[in-house]
């Protein structure tokens, strides 16, 4: 995912609200994450889709390459004596 610019890429909620096109136009063409405030707290992250399906693609690749990992270290292991 495409760094955030913390001048560009964090906006308050009321913002959003008043220019909603604005900043989806934005996001679509920047690819990058938009970060709702409200009363200056984070509320919620705004992506594009295309790159909200690239997130998602690449964690269900990672869960099972993780899965698959377990189960190659899993399983009965024998422990050799030395010397026997």
């Amino acid at each position: 995912m495409s760094r955030i610019y913390l001048d560009q890429d964090i906006k308050p909620l009321s913002d959003f609200r008043a220019n909603a096109a604005t900043a989806i136009r934005h996001i679509q063409q920047t690819k990058r994450a938009l970060v709702l405030t409200r009363r200056g707290y984070s509320a919620a992250v705004v992506l594009d889709v295309s790159k909200y399906e690239e997130l998602m693609e690449e964690l269900e690749t990672l869960r099972d390459q993780v899965q698959q990992s377990e189960k190659n270290h899993s399983g009965p292991h024998m422990v050799k004596a030395v010397g026997m």
